[in-house]
């Protein structure tokens, strides 16, 4: 198994609390352990979403967002055209974050609706910065999590877009989390 550089900062009391965890997974969760230990734990009692959401807490936005992305561009094959805008999107703005690539991976996501596996990655994107409520309304700041979170979805969507791959293409998007999470490309 790979070895989280940031493992060593980060503790599994980092992580626990900020996701609900279903009950297979409730008894692993340790405060004790490391964040990769905890990972790896999740991982070994095959408890992929829980290990997805950790990997995506840990992961800065722009990483996790571009994980998505990764995971999202090889789970869905033939994405329409308003997809392949919302991945495109996506993967700008964790190139080049900025107010202008924010918005428009927002405006990608909203286009599709958040019941496509596509729009999860632009979400994450959109949702890394300040959000506006209502026009002339000042912004609010986005819960830390949330990126990470809707991250976490895109990931998951993608390793359920085929159930019986479902959980290798689960333990395949974790590693390529653990790469980035390494410095890595994800590309593994």
């Amino acid at each position: 198994m790979q070895q989280l550089q940031i493992a060593k900062t980060n503790a599994a009391s980092d992580l626990i609390g900020q996701f609900d965890a279903s009950d297979e997974a409730r008894p692993l969760l340790d405060e004790n352990l490391s964040a990769l230990e905890l990972i790896n734990r999740l991982m070994q009692n095959a408890c992929y979403p829980e290990a997805i959401k950790c990997v995506a807490l840990l992961l800065p936005a722009r990483e996790a967002v571009w994980w998505a992305c990764l995971a999202v561009k090889q789970a869905v094959e033939t994405p329409s055209e308003d997809e392949q805008k919302s991945i495109a999107a996506a993967e700008a703005w964790a190139i080049s974050p900025s107010e202008q690539t924010l918005q428009t991976a927002r405006d990608a996501a909203e286009l599709i609706g958040n019941s496509s596996t596509a729009a999860w990655p632009a979400l994450a994107a959109g949702w890394s910065g300040d959000m506006v409520t209502e026009e002339g309304q000042d912004p609010i700041a986005a819960p830390p999590t949330l990126s990470a979170h809707a991250a976490a979805c895109a990931v998951s969507l993608a390793a359920a877009v085929n159930p019986e791959l479902s959980d290798s293409r689960s333990l395949h998007y974790i590693k390529q989390g653990l790469d980035l999470a390494n410095g890595g490309k994800g590309t593994i």
